[in-house]
């Protein structure tokens, strides 16, 4: 598999335009992009927290599921060019604790300290100041896999999900994870072994998840959790070291919805998805016609940390027993997005700012910022 994909790198592509040189010339539609995967992700809890029953599922795989592979998908590919154009690890390294950890810290502070105790007094249930700190001490500082969600003292007592304030947050744990491991291997590495380094990684995945495929003793959290989203990132990486040599075309974007279609209509061989569908979503932000929203504000990120919370939040209002899971699913969404808007004015972009330098930061600017987007977590 190493030598094929070698093979492909040494492949003429003077008849088409190469993916890096369409991200580096064209504008793309990548934010809007993941704030619909934000959305979707927590359109697909509303069945979970509202007590409907399961999510809505495509080839066996929820849709909110299929929203977190494509969002470390995405992020592979943007981290990785990122890396591989930044020489300086410090910078690296800052750029990524500046994107995640604010916007994360304020959250887990406002749902421990604010959200928690003031809609558990509001619906007469109990709050723990000692489950809070703990609350916010592990998921703040990614000290487990998964960071604790919950619960905080009896504060979500008799809902559907009566444990967690924040389930999504576990996902930032193997994001950190994977921007560890890409900078380290930028760090010792030279590009051709850092190559080598990505594609042992993506085989490495793919080949737990056809074993976990296998076996029916695989714990769910091993197979489904951290193992298919780390595959997902690292297809991404690895398309982002190919990227000169990967054509790009709505021809090839369609080639590659064939194959990842294909894969999937067998019911077997899931695990061989992720490089078409991480292509798929790369091409498509390059075609899509809505390059011009979201541009200059990302809020998928405040999406994606504040869903969850302001769902239980709604739930213990009652709305799931008067409104059925897509329109709390709406409800969710109109809810969430002005916080979400908040934390990326307040919060996110402010550190963001931060994080720039008058100079030695030109290279990554150069191969990264083209692409008019900024990293986010999955």
């Amino acid at each position: 598999m190493l030598e094929s994909f070698q093979a492909i790198r040494m492949l003429p592509t003077n008849h088409s335009e190469s993916l890096d040189r369409a991200f580096s010339t064209r504008p793309n539609s990548l934010n809007v992009l993941r704030l619909c995967l934000a959305a979707s992700v927590i359109f697909s809890h509303a069945w979970h927290i509202g007590g409907f029953g399961p999510e809505p599922q495509f080839f066996g795989i929820g849709l909110g599921a299929w929203a977190v592979l494509a969002f470390f998908g995405i992020s592979g590919y943007l981290i990785t060019t990122s890396r591989l154009a930044n020489t300086s690890t410090l910078r690296y390294f800052r750029a990524r604790i500046l994107r995640i950890v604010p916007g994360l810290w304020v959250s887990v502070v406002l749902v421990a300290f604010a959200i928690a105790p003031v809609s558990a007094f509001l619906s007469d249930r109990n709050y723990s100041l000692g489950d809070a700190v703990r609350f916010a001490v592990h998921n703040g500082l990614l000290l487990a896999a998964p960071p604790v969600s919950g619960p905080i003292g009896g504060s979500l007592a008799g809902l559907p999900d009566a444990q967690l304030w924040n389930a999504p947050l576990w996902t930032l744990f193997w994001e950190a994870f994977c921007y560890v491991i890409v900078g380290l291997l930028g760090a010792f590495l030279r590009p051709r072994l850092f190559t080598s380094a990505v594609l042992i990684l993506l085989v490495l995945g793919t080949a737990g998840l056809w074993m976990a495929s296998q076996s029916q003793e695989v714990s769910y959290w091993v197979v489904n959790c951290p193992l298919a989203p780390l595959t997902a990132f690292f297809a991404g990486s690895t398309i982002s070291c190919f990227r000169d040599r990967i054509p790009f075309s709505a021809r090839n974007l369609i080639l590659a919805a064939i194959l990842a279609g294909s894969i999937l209509a067998t019911g077997q061989g899931y695990y061989l998805v992720f490089v078409p569908f991480v292509s798929i979503i790369l091409m498509l932000s390059l075609l899509m016609p809505l390059k011009r929203m979201g541009g200059h504000h990302d809020v998928s990120y405040g999406m994606y940390i504040y869903g969850w919370p302001v769902q239980q939040c709604l739930a213990m209002s009652g709305l799931e027993s008067v409104a059925g899971p897509v329109m709390f699913g709406i409800a969710s969404l109109l809810a969430t997005f002005p916080i979400a808007w908040l934390s990326w004015l307040l919060v996110e972009r402010p550190a963001q700012r931060l994080g720039k330098t008058k100079v030695g930061d030109a290279r990554e600017r150069g191969s990264v910022q083209r692409t008019h987007v900024k990293e986010m977590p999955a």
